[in-house]
């Protein structure tokens, strides 16, 4: 039995075990709707006695999704879901994230959002991309802001970014995608400011005590 108690900004964690983000695309979601199901799915991690959960990729914008039936924090719509989430991960005391996503490169519902120009292979899948202009890439920043805003005011513990698996942020850290020679590229600092853009906004926009964590692998 998992004895000793974890605390994160004034969160209490009192299991050793994390659920991690896993999509799911098998409950009916459209529109980025969570569903009942979805819920359920959760709720029975939370009643198991699993310490903290971060919820699996929601997309920050509705031409950036890794597939259709993902869900999504990039409107109003979709709150009443995130809400109803949270809800069922609380009632059993479980402190819960919302781990924020833009699929990049590898978007189906838009155009591929890349830092440099790119033709290959991802994957196993041929992708081609344009280099993004410097005002896209504050839009896309600013999305990942309202995004977190989105999941605070839904009762979110915190967000993670997913800095991961050649999606959109992974490819800004990514010297092998990033080309650029702007302050956006160039050294790992150039590489990172976009990340680090963000989380400076979710800080300001949500509070210092609102938990950020970023997935790399």
């Amino acid at each position: 039995m998992y004895q000793k108690q974890t605390v994160i900004k004034g969160k209490t964690i009192t299991s050793a075990f994390l659920m991690a983000p896993m999509v799911t695309f098998g409950y009916g979601v459209k529109n980025g709707i969570i569903t009942d199901e979805l819920i359920s799915h959760y709720e029975a991690r939370a009643r198991g006695g699993i310490g903290m959960i971060i919820a699996e990729a929601a997309c920050v914008a509705e031409d950036g999704r890794l597939s259709e039936y993902q869900t999504g924090i990039w409107n109003e719509d979709q709150m009443e879901g995130h809400r109803m989430l949270v809800s069922a991960a609380h009632k059993f005391k479980v402190p819960i994230l919302s781990q924020l996503h833009h699929a990049g490169i590898r978007t189906v519902s838009g155009r591929p959002a890349s830092p440099s120009a790119f033709h290959g292979t991802l994957r196993g899948r041929e992708y081609t991309a344009d280099e993004m202009s410097e005002d896209e890439i504050l839009l896309r920043e600013q999305q990942f802001i309202e995004a977190a805003v989105r999941a605070r005011a839904a009762g979110y513990d915190g967000v993670e970014l997913h800095c991961a698996h050649s999606y959109f942020l992974n490819a800004f850290l990514s010297p092998t995608v990033n080309h650029r020679t702007d302050r956006f590229g160039g050294n790992i600092e150039g590489r990172m400011r976009v990340v680090l853009d963000i989380m400076e906004g979710i800080w300001y926009s949500c509070g210092e005590n609102f938990r950020i964590s970023v997935r790399l692998i």
